[in-house]
């Protein structure tokens, strides 16, 4: 087929028998697509910080939320190096320290002090499982400022860092604090309130210079009396030293006041030495 004529005017083709409008020798024109509205910010993600200010946007974390995770991350460091590891009494395998898995159970801040509630599975004996309590002023082990061993259904104080002139002990009313400002009443008798606090930060040397065989042994205070002149100091050792419980009777808060020692056999106390 011919392609026909094109008028000098390029507006009309010749077919052969008429003149019809030409052809479009080029694409025809796309009008500009309509203007688009600009799209909306994106919320920042929560948890995120913004890209021009130091501040975070999103959800705020809590002081606390903030301590309980660090104290995840460190309460096996902190349970290794306050209990050491030592040997069972009952099967003689290694316990506590490194055999030990700790796991955080609870935090609760109280007068800017973090008390925590902490697990240890024994990974070498199956059966001994135990809790203890940290009083901690942050959230790393050189933080610590005393700890709490849980002993017949509550809270007992097991040591202190010496880092406060006194044991907090429990501000949640289980077991009321002694304090140190006056004397303190232990069974009936009236106790040096330094006498405490210092025998308390010695307990450790003082069973130590007494049983020094049983070096992994951690010494648990029960009670302390005064009577006849002499500090008598209940202790429960665990593990234990041969004795479910021994008391020192002394006449300073150390090694060197220590002037005899009891323990606890059949329902009764025996002197073990002087």
């Amino acid at each position: 087929m011919s392609k026909g004529t094109i008028s000098p005017d390029g507006k009309w083709l010749w077919t052969g028998t008429e003149w019809i409008p030409a052809p479009p020798t080029s694409p025809p024109v796309m009008p500009p697509p309509p203007p688009s509205t600009p799209a909306a910010p994106a919320e920042p993600e929560s948890g995120y910080f913004s890209a021009n200010s130091e501040i975070e946007v999103g959800n705020y974390f809590s002081n606390i939320s903030s301590i309980e995770e660090q104290l995840r991350q460190n309460i096996q460091n902190i349970g290794e190096n306050c209990y050491r590891e030592a040997t069972c009494g009952k099967t003689g395998r290694p316990v506590d320290g490194k055999w030990a898995k700790w796991t955080l159970e609870s935090v609760e801040e109280i007068d800017g002090l973090y008390w925590i509630v902490a697990s240890s599975k024994n990974t070498q004996v199956s059966h001994l499982d135990s809790r203890a309590r940290f009083v901690l002023s942050g959230a790393t082990y050189d933080d610590l400022i005393e700890g709490h061993a849980w002993d017949d259904g509550r809270w007992t104080p097991h040591f202190s860092t010496g880092k406060r002139d006194r044991m907090v002990f429990d501000p949640f009313g289980q077991n009321p604090p002694k304090s140190v400002d006056s004397a303190a009443t232990v069974a009936g008798s009236i106790v040096d309130s330094d006498f405490e606090r210092d025998i308390r930060r010695n307990i450790q040397q003082v069973g130590l210079a007494s049983f020094p065989d049983d070096d992994n042994t951690t010494w648990n205070i029960l009670s302390i009396r005064e009577e006849n002149g002499l500090h008598w100091v209940e202790t429960k050792p665990i593990p234990h030293v041969g004795y479910e419980k021994i008391m020192f009777a002394m006449t300073s808060p150390n090694a060197g006041g220590v002037k005899e020692c009891h323990c606890w056999e059949n329902g009764s106390w025996g002197i073990l030495f002087s």
